[in-house]
């Protein structure tokens, strides 16, 4: 598992870009 751990940290920051720009679009989409 500990071998993997780049790539689960890269997915997870794939994962968090993705979903902060999807909030970002919600909220100018809200305004």
């Amino acid at each position: 598992m500990d071998e993997d751990r780049t790539g689960v940290d890269w997915n997870c920051w794939a994962v968090l870009i993705a979903v902060v720009r999807l909030v970002m679009d919600v909220a100018g989409a809200w305004r």
